[in-house]
């Protein structure tokens, strides 16, 4: 009786270790067959050429993003075979942000999404569908917006940085615009206490850049020709500052000369190097100064590469990178090929 109670025993405490990793395994084959189906539809949207049918194709594909999303175990699955649907998770894992795109055939862009913001009361995650408001929206750089009223982007980028209790989440993204400009997207996110997102933050210290007319931009929006390709991305690079510095000559009491020789100053110049994670992006400038304003005539300069450094809790203007380091992340390990992040 006694052996019988003992083998009753360990059966249940097997059930007890075996259930919940049968159950996370059942969830893993779940997401991934979201994963798959995603994948297997991309495949048919972008080999179709009927618009109404691409629509129509996205519908279904809108399906499995959305199911994968309320999936809160899918915030640990990384959809690394996806890429018309393009998935960034932050490092802290408390936003995560699905975003594609569908170009029309009047040669515009239509951008949907899907974010998963983490609800620390709850220790749960709330969801949120991205409504793509770039039509209606006459200055965006100018305006905090909610994902009700989103300014649409194909996101490849996700950069989080904290000051005190305040945790920003950069994105950088493709906005495919129409036949003549293309643009690209600088937007800052951060979640409240409930798990709302908000798109939109000022911290840019931009009074130096000359491209942007309005310095307290809540987010940046670069726009250049169509025809051309704009590098924006977060790397490691190096910036040389000149620090000048001026040095009043000194003379001793007996010398004699004019009192305009006696002030005569001298300036010395230190260089500093500031290598670091940083925001790189190719400098644009129209083709002439009678274009200046009209973008489809902006184009990137030749090796011309500024950057945006996160310091003081804003994200500054530096002019010049080297922007000839490569690539590496922190865990040191080879660099990635570079991905061509216009997509069409």
């Amino acid at each position: 009786m006694y052996k019988t109670i003992h083998i009753f025993s360990a059966l249940i405490l097997l059930a007890i270790f075996i259930n919940p990793l049968s159950s996370m395994a059942q969830d893993i084959e779940q997401i991934k067959a979201y994963e798959d189906s995603i994948v297997s539809i991309s495949i048919r949207i972008l080999k179709e050429s009927n618009e109404d049918s691409r629509l129509k194709m996205n519908e279904e594909l809108w399906s499995f993003v959305d199911k994968a999303a309320r999936d809160e175990g899918s915030i640990d699955y990384d959809f690394d075979t996806l890429n018309f649907v393009s998935v960034l998770t932050s490092d802290d894992k408390k936003f995560r942000i699905f975003s594609w795109t569908i170009k029309l055939k009047s040669g515009h862009y239509q951008y949907f999404g899907i974010a998963q913001a983490y609800v620390k009361n709850t220790k749960s995650y709330r969801y949120h569908k991205l409504n793509d408001y770039t039509a209606r929206l006459s200055r965006p750089d100018s305006k905090n917006l909610s994902p009700k009223k989103w300014y649409g982007a194909y996101y490849y980028k996700i950069i989080q940085n904290k000051s005190g209790n305040k945790v920003y989440y950069t994105l950088l993204g493709w906005k495919g615009y129409d036949r003549t400009i293309s643009m690209k997207v600088i937007e800052i996110a951060t979640l409240r206490i409930n798990g709302d997102v908000v798109f939109g933050y000022p911290i840019f210290n931009i009074r130096d850049y000359k491209y942007f007319k309005n310095t307290r931009s809540r987010r940046l929006v670069f726009k250049y020709s169509a025809r051309v390709k704009m590098y924006l991305d977060y790397d490691v690079q190096s910036i040389h500052i000149e620090k000048k510095k001026k040095k009043k000559k000194s003379y001793s009491k007996k010398q004699r000369g004019f009192t305009a020789q006696n002030k005569e100053v001298k300036e010395s110049v230190k260089v500093k190097t500031i290598t670091k994670p940083m925001i790189v992006m190719d400098r644009l400038e129209p083709i002439n100064e009678e274009m200046e304003g009209i973008y489809e005539f902006y184009y990137p300069e030749t090796n011309v590469v500024d950057a945006l450094i996160f310091e003081k809790n804003k994200w500054k203007y530096y002019p010049d990178v080297d922007a000839r380091n490569k690539t590496i992340d922190e865990k040191g390990q080879k660099p990635k090929k570079p991905l061509n992040y216009d997509l069409f």
